[in-house]
């Protein structure tokens, strides 16, 4: 079965919408009951302990690694999708990389990576998975994401009247002093 995930581009942003395809064109029919895209980061970076063997000690790389972000999209088909010999079928999806994510970093020492696999579960085979890397970029400076970004801004006039009584300000609105109780008017 030859499957791949179509995606216009090969870079997207933070906050992005990553818009595409998966394209599915089985060599016989086949029926799939369950479908998973997922958008993955994962951190890298490279320690060197010292270790010591016996009365010699040196140093020695290993790798971290850690999971900073795995979202899934999962597509259960019931009754299950199915695809005859030759048929090429596109399902789209939709993932939002997030805002709050890290962009794609090589280094020496360092790595962050973002990766966007597939796995199908067809109905009595095994299951069948492939990994795309792709490029996450921060947003350039002055720009804005295709996702808006809801902020909640209330600005309120109020219009404020002294207390003859005792001095205290209130709002116009009420009729007694919030202070010493004495009516306003």
């Amino acid at each position: 079965m030859n499957f791949a995930i179509e995606l216009p581009k090969d870079t997207y942003f933070l906050g992005e919408d990553m818009k595409g395809n998966l394209a599915l064109q089985p060599f016989e029919r086949v029926e799939i009951e369950r479908a998973v895209i997922r958008l993955s980061c994962v951190e890298s970076v490279k320690e060197i302990r010292r270790v010591k063997q016996g009365d010699k000690s040196y140093d020695k790389e290993y790798l971290k690694t850690a999971q900073l972000y795995d979202r899934p999209l999962v597509f259960n088909y019931q009754p299950t999708l199915a695809i005859n010999s030759g048929e090429v079928r596109r399902l789209p999806f939709n993932i939002t990389v997030p805002l709050t994510g890290r962009p794609t970093y090589n280094s020496v020492n360092s790595n962050v990576d973002w990766s966007v696999s597939v796995e199908l579960l067809p109905k009595g085979r095994k299951n069948l998975a492939q990994s795309y890397r792709i490029q996450v970029a921060a947003v350039p400076y002055g720009q804005t994401t295709q996702t808006p970004i809801l902020q909640k801004e209330t600005i309120t006039e109020v219009e404020i009247i002294y207390c003859s009584h005792c001095g205290t300000k209130n709002n116009a609105r009420t009729q007694y002093c919030t202070s010493c109780g004495a009516p306003l008017r």
